[in-house]
């Protein structure tokens, strides 16, 4: 692209398509842009494959990558929670929204070692947690329970 670019450059940067330097710089520089994203799209492709198997096989390789991207954010929780693109701020929709997350995340995949049985199972505990549940207003948690509370876990962290 680099060099047709130069040509172009050479020729005055003559544009329309009756200029053939301009006719084969847009058709490089169109075809670097489309190589560009189709590399985009199996990167990230491939990590969205290392961690779906990590969520399965290999937790704490999981939680890393997710902990890396997460602290990487300047995003401010106050604002809201984004969800495919769209931000909740109510607490129901952003409980709903995890629901659905939580729901989707053991749909069949092309994974050759899928569990359609956990995929029930997961299925069955979530339709279970969320059924009826509705958030208490009234209700707050303490930062001292919620340490408290943290303490007790294996790791000592959530």
């Amino acid at each position: 692209m680099a060099e047709s670019r130069d040509a172009w450059q050479r020729a005055g940067r003559p544009r329309g398509t009756q200029h053939g330097a301009y006719r084969q710089y847009k058709e490089d520089k169109a075809n670097f842009r489309r190589v560009m994203r189709q590399c985009a799209d199996r990167y990230m492709a491939e990590h969205d494959n290392k961690l779906e198997h990590d969520s399965v096989h290999d937790t704490v390789s999981f939680w890393k990558t997710v902990h890396s991207r997460k602290h990487g954010s300047e995003a401010n929780l106050g604002d809201g929670i984004q969800f495919n693109g769209t931000t909740y701020r109510s607490r129901e929709d952003i409980v709903d929204q995890w629901a659905k997350y939580i729901t989707n995340l053991y749909t069949p995949s092309n994974l050759h070692d899928f569990d359609a049985e956990w995929e029930h199972y997961v299925k069955q505990e979530a339709d279970e947690t969320f059924r009826g549940l509705s958030p208490d207003q009234d209700v707050t948690v303490s930062p001292a329970l919620v340490v408290e509370c943290i303490k007790t876990l294996s790791k000592g962290k959530a």
